[in-house]
């Protein structure tokens, strides 16, 4: 439904919405009508670029203009199909040149080669789905990215998370973890980081899949069991004991963000947890009559089972309310997929087979909720099923000098694209770059490419001035120093700087000496 062409003189290149093609989609005289007088309230220009502004530019900066262009009219587009067109069915416009990142990737180099840095403009091309040739501000990415991880749980649509020996499956995915009620220590049930983000990308799959109005009634109940809530707050608050009644002697006193906490006079075990998940299953199962039709209703937790009486009072008092609530859906709109990333740092840094546990299928392309041979496992809780969705694409970054990357799980290494980051003296401070060059071919020849210096290390941070002798005596040499740890790994640190020293004329003024047992980077006449 956008039009690019070239005017009759060759003299520029124009995009619009098509509109008269819109017009043409059977719509009746009234429609039509009202289709045009909505748009001439509206401002919106056709997109001119003359020839001679793109005589020196690449295709990238055209695609860039017309995917800026389209992205600005797309909520004028969106606004008039919902007004005018919502009898008729065709898909809202979309780019289709934009082109798959892979689901799984890591990004693997020496230290210092941008790899975490990386990771912020991935994720933002991720998930706003744009071509890698389209150039991008990196302050753009960043903001977005430092933005988007401070928002809640449930509207993030990145995650980010360093790997450490002391990981765990039970910290990624789920277990159960010890907790503090007061002063009482208890256990409670953890869900991990990777097991939330998982569920966010495939609740936002699942919806984006529904007819619009069963996704409407879905809301609407949202909405009531909110107000219901709310309805049970107040209750509990009035109350001078804080106790909404179940029974006589039975009632809840808390409410959670999962469940409400329910408890009676005399049980010994005090704060039972009724899920939300288990009452919406009895009120949305139309057989439940009673107790013992409630009963049998298909994927309740034992608690509830063993609890009915309680569960099920609780479903036909939300049924009851929900008669006498009114909701306005009218303006829910249909879902559109979203991508999420998460982001795991040194994640060769963990125990991977430990952590990765039935990942190590989940996360084949083909085996991803919505693809071919799509497949769902159940956890060791014994109940809890899971699957990982093909919206969710997972980054790694590897530093090759920590841990060698044949030391990957095998099977993790097969179901990963690899992204090789390496020192690019192109990035380096131009009176660096001679020494930068020579020392990492010096490193190449003893070590491998695996522990190269990266071009970080010489680059100017904004707002500071370079100061070789202050990154060489801080970080580099004792880099240097744990790469060739011997009895005679000094001498071989200071040779190696020495003699790239002495291919750099910035540098030819600087040595490498001994100073109270470290080795130490200074120019020779501070030295006499």
């Amino acid at each position: 439904d956008y039009t690019l062409g070239v005017d009759a003189e060759l003299e520029s290149i124009i995009i619009k919405i098509d509109f008269d093609r819109i017009r043409s989609k059977n719509l009746t005289s009234k429609q039509i009508a009202q289709f045009d007088q909505v748009l001439a309230k509206k401002n919106i220009d056709w997109l001119i670029i003359s020839t001679s502004e793109i005589a020196d530019k690449n295709k990238e900066w055209l695609i860039e203009k017309a995917c800026n262009f389209i992205n600005s009219t797309l909520d004028t587009y969106k606004e008039l199909h919902r007004m005018l067109l919502n009898d008729i069915s065709f898909p809202s416009p979309s780019i289709t040149y934009l082109p798959q990142y892979p689901l799984n990737q890591i990004l693997y180099g020496p230290p210092g080669t941008g790899k975490t840095y990386k990771t912020a403009e991935l994720a933002y091309r991720i998930v706003h789905n744009i071509a890698t040739e389209v150039v991008i501000p990196y302050e753009i990415a960043r903001k977005w990215y430092k933005e988007e991880l401070a928002k809640e749980d449930t509207e993030r649509q990145i995650d980010f998370i360093t790997f450490h020996q002391n990981y765990s499956y039970e910290d990624f995915i789920m277990g159960i973890k010890p907790s503090l009620e007061g002063q009482k220590l208890g256990f409670s049930e953890h869900e991990g980081l990777f097991f939330k983000i998982s569920q966010r990308a495939e609740n936002n799959l699942k919806d984006s899949q529904k007819p619009i109005e069963v996704f409407k009634q879905e809301k609407k109940i949202v909405e009531i069991f909110e107000a219901f809530k709310s309805h049970i707050m107040d209750e509990i608050d009035q109350n001078e004991k804080g106790q909404f009644k179940l029974t006589e002697s039975v009632y809840i006193s808390e409410v959670t963000g999962d469940s409400f906490v329910y408890t009676g006079d005399n049980w010994q075990q005090k704060g039972l947890n009724m899920k939300f998940e288990d009452i919406f299953k009895i009120y949305n199962n139309s057989k439940a009559s009673s107790r013992k039709e409630a009963k049998m209703t298909p994927g309740i937790s034992g608690t509830s089972i063993q609890h009915i009486t309680y569960f099920y009072r609780i479903a036909s008092q939300l049924r009851e309310f929900a008669g006498k609530v009114k909701v306005d859906n009218t303006a829910i709109e249909q879902v559109e997929i979203k991508n999420y990333v998460i982001i795991i740092d040194e994640i060769n840094r963990a125990n991977i087979s430990r952590f990765f546990g039935e990942l190590i299928t989940l996360i084949e392309e083909d085996k991803r909720w919505g693809n071919t041979y799509e497949m769902e496992v159940r956890l060791p809780d014994g109940k809890t099923r899971f699957s990982v969705p093909k919206n969710l694409y997972i980054i790694g970054t590897m530093n090759t000098a920590d841990k060698s990357i044949a030391l990957l799980d095998i099977a993790l290494r097969r179901r990963f694209e690899f992204v090789a980051l390496y020192p690019d003296s192109t990035k380096v401070e131009a009176e660096c770059h001679d020494f930068f060059t020579a020392l990492n071919e010096a490193i190449k020849v003893k070590k491998g490419i695996d522990f190269m210096i990266g071009h970080s290390y010489f680059m100017k941070r904004e707002g500071e001035a370079f100061n070789f002798a202050k990154v060489m005596n801080a970080k580099v040499i004792p880099l240097l120093s744990e790469y060739f740890y011997n009895p005679r790994g000094g001498d071989e640190v200071k040779n190696l700087v020495n003699t790239a020293l002495s291919k750099a004329p910035s540098f030819s003024g600087y040595e490498v000496r001994e100073d109270n047992y470290k080795l130490v980077i200074s120019k020779k006449d501070a030295v006499n």
